[in-house]
């Protein structure tokens, strides 16, 4: 987790179960500190991507939010990034499509949000703009125009927060398959849609771009960054991750170690004809007879290829592409929080997060 000229590397850690100060305090005393030394130990200040969790805001008091934010001093740490798209429950328990429940078009996501924002405005923060990354809208293809009133009413809160106090925070919307915002074509269109409802759009919202998503869509992330660019709306913050893939001709039955109960793997085939068929989680794409690649979104560590004939689709993060996005300050955030569920571990998940970074170091001096 480090800082550069050109853009920032940090870990999204909803990869640690933090609902509760005294583990949030593990996790900026003990955890973060062992994977700094283990990455970057001369590293002087350290760019933070955190979680807040319903649970953590609605059990904290003001004197527990000033000890977090000594012990964030002491350790020369700020935040640098927010994910606010899982809004409760994370780990162990079925989480499957409620994930992305309450969405934008309750209230309560408006809310929780607004929580977010304003626990980590009295925290030590990143000069300039924070990116904020929440849900791609609602889970399937449809929604009420109550998301446009609450992405209205997000505007209003952030700018306040900005006059009143003089931070930046922007809202990311993180595309993911099988939602509202899960491939190119949809996104652009709800995207010229928000600058027609919304005028001053571009300055409060803009795009997390996810790439393990884009790839289980047999997209390019290269391809929607410059879709998003176009429109005139920010990618502030880009998430490394990567997803399972199996060549066409391959028994599926090699990804049945992978269809757990805990997260949510949608999955797609690509037929020689071009031919795409989506199924919203693994178990019924295994038991489809259809023939051609899959890929699942399984996000699996960045540094090593599952065991074969699986593959990875980290292919996709090539020379190209961090040459395109390692600029302008962006935050590039590694994302792998199905650790506690990866079958055939063999390493503890301080290590995996190190080898993860130091993965994406060398990718980025290879590159750059």
């Amino acid at each position: 987790m480090y800082v550069s000229e050109n853009y920032t590397v940090t870990y999204c850690m909803n990869v640690f179960p933090a609902y509760d100060v005294q583990n949030l305090l593990i996790l900026l005393n003990e955890k973060i500190p062992q994977i700094v030394e283990r990455t970057q130990p001369d590293q002087i200040t350290i760019p933070l991507g955190l979680w807040f969790p319903i649970d953590l805001l609605e059990k904290s008091s003001q004197a527990d939010r000033d000890r977090i934010g000594r012990v964030m001093a002491r350790n020369n740490q700020y935040i640098c990034t927010l994910n606010a798209f899982p809004q409760g429950q994370f780990h162990e328990k079925r989480i499957k499509e409620n994930v992305y429940f309450p969405d934008w078009t309750d209230d309560k996501r408006f809310e929780y949000t607004c929580r977010v924002i304003e626990f980590a405005s009295n925290l030590s923060l990143t000069q300039g703009i924070i990116p904020v990354s929440t849900v791609p809208i609602s889970y399937g293809n449809k929604y009420s125009d109550s998301v446009w009133i609450n992405l209205k009413k997000m505007c209003v809160f952030l700018h306040k927060i900005k006059e009143q106090k003089g931070l930046h925070f922007r809202l990311l919307l993180e595309p993911e398959p099988g939602c509202v915002l899960d491939r190119i074509s949809n996104s652009k269109d709800f995207l010229q849609e928000l600058s027609l409802r919304i005028p001053n759009a571009r300055e409060y919202i803009g795009i997390c771009l996810d790439t393990c998503h884009c790839a289980v869509m047999f997209e390019k992330p290269i391809d929607f960054f410059d879709m998003v660019e176009n429109q005139g709306y920010s990618i502030d913050k880009i998430q490394i991750s990567a997803a399972l893939k199996l060549q066409k001709g391959i028994n599926r039955s090699t990804l049945r170690k992978f269809n757990e109960v805990t997260y949510l793997h949608q999955t797609t085939i690509l037929e020689e004809n071009g031919d795409f068929h989506f199924f919203n989680d693994l178990k019924p794409a295994l038991k489809s007879s259809i023939q051609g690649e899959t890929r699942t979104h399984f996000h699996i560590p960045l540094y090593t290829e599952p065991l074969p004939p699986l593959e990875s689709t980290r292919d996709l993060l090539d020379k190209d592409f961090f040459r395109k996005v390692a600029t302008n300050g962006r935050i590039l955030e590694i994302e792998t929080y199905t650790f506690s569920i990866l079958p055939d571990k063999q390493t503890d998940v301080i290590s995996s997060i190190s080898d993860e970074i130091k993965w994406l170091n060398q990718c980025l001096k290879n590159a750059l």
